[in-house]
């Protein structure tokens, strides 16, 4: 009993809508950003004074992603805690501080307008060209070329070139005459 209260109670902090509902729900019937919550609220039950986040956000549409990234910001200053949010996605970067990562080395460390604005390293760069912006397709058939950074020297990147798809020969795969049908129950 005393359990079932503290499991509601702690729904309820990560906004979880009708919590008490949820309780009796196995994981596959709720959505992804429910399941997310669920899991912020058991990495916060025992009231930790640094919440490690890490890909909080992946899987998730940006609708949700942008309500999850809010959430743990709430949360942070409601429970005066620390977090250490991981991604590789630096298009959802929360943070005032940013450390950069490359085989297991921190390669950069800076604030988010030091790293973003001007980074140093070459991986940080790659990293940030990575991050799609809206837009960028215009006037060009295929995406930029991501570049390649080398195993064993990270400050050798492979050059900016054009990247050039030539189709010669026969296609390996042609489909003709496809037909999809959903039949009705």
């Amino acid at each position: 009993e005393e359990a079932m209260v503290e499991a509601k109670r702690m729904l309820d902090q990560v906004r979880i809508p009708e919590a008490k509902a949820i309780l009796s729900r196995y994981p596959h019937q709720l959505s992804g950003g429910m399941r997310q919550r669920v899991m912020i609220a058991m990495a916060l039950s025992c009231r930790p004074a640094v919440l490690i986040a890490d890909e909080p956000t992946t899987a998730l549409d940006v609708t949700i992603q942008a309500q999850i990234l809010q959430l743990i910001k709430v949360l942070q200053q409601e429970m005066s805690m620390g977090v250490i949010f991981i991604t590789h996605d630096m298009g959802v970067v929360i943070a005032d501080r940013v450390l950069v990562m490359y085989q297991g080395e921190a390669v950069e460390t800076g604030s988010v307008e030091q790293i973003f604005h001007a980074p140093q390293h070459p991986y940080t760069q790659a990293l940030l060209a990575a991050v799609p912006q809206l837009g960028e397709m215009r006037g060009h058939d295929l995406p930029r070329r991501f570049p390649l950074i080398s195993l064993h020297d990270p400050h050798h990147v492979e050059p900016q070139t054009e990247q050039d798809t030539v189709v010669e020969g026969e296609p390996i795969l042609r489909v003709r005459n496809l037909v999809t049908r959903f039949p009705l129950r």
